[in-house]
């Protein structure tokens, strides 16, 4: 540890700023694509929602939420005013990458589990992907998201 020191991935202040790694407040968007079907027919919405993080060294507490146009009929029935997304588990086995499960919850009251990875690919940034595959409902999602 020494001041100006490079600052690592390693649960350390290295550069000695009072910041260990890239902990802190983090902001993004993610582009998510969905495709529903009712009653035999399939819906496709292509939404770009917001990302917000709060990274503690070995947790990133991250939430997107989407907000389908009030005045899509179908996006409302199917997906719910409001869709929010969020880790299961928030613990980073590895420092620089969160990997496992999120739930994905509509305001109309369903819930469903997809899989993705929070990759931070600098102490600065970090890219969000993810998948939903069930049988009447798919969604992938990948984004990016910057340290305040």
């Amino acid at each position: 540890m020494l001041p100006g020191a490079e600052e690592a991935f390693n649960g350390v202040d290295d550069d000695c700023d009072g910041q260990i790694d890239a902990n802190g407040a983090w902001s993004g968007a993610v582009d998510l694509d969905a495709t529903a079907t009712y009653e035999g027919r399939q819906y496709t919405f292509a939404l770009s929602c917001p990302v917000t993080m709060d990274r503690d060294t070995l947790y990133a507490e991250w939430e997107v939420v989407c907000s389908p146009d009030t005045d899509d009929s179908w996006a409302m029935l199917l997906l719910g005013e409001t869709v929010t997304i969020t880790p299961l588990d928030a613990y980073c086995w590895d420092l620089a990458l969160w990997e496992g499960d999120f739930v994905v919850r509509s305001s109309n009251g369903w819930d469903s589990e997809g899989e993705g990875e929070l990759r931070f690919t600098s102490l600065s940034r970090a890219k969000l992907r993810g998948e939903l595959r069930s049988v009447f409902l798919n969604i992938d999602l990948e984004g990016a998201l910057n340290h305040d």
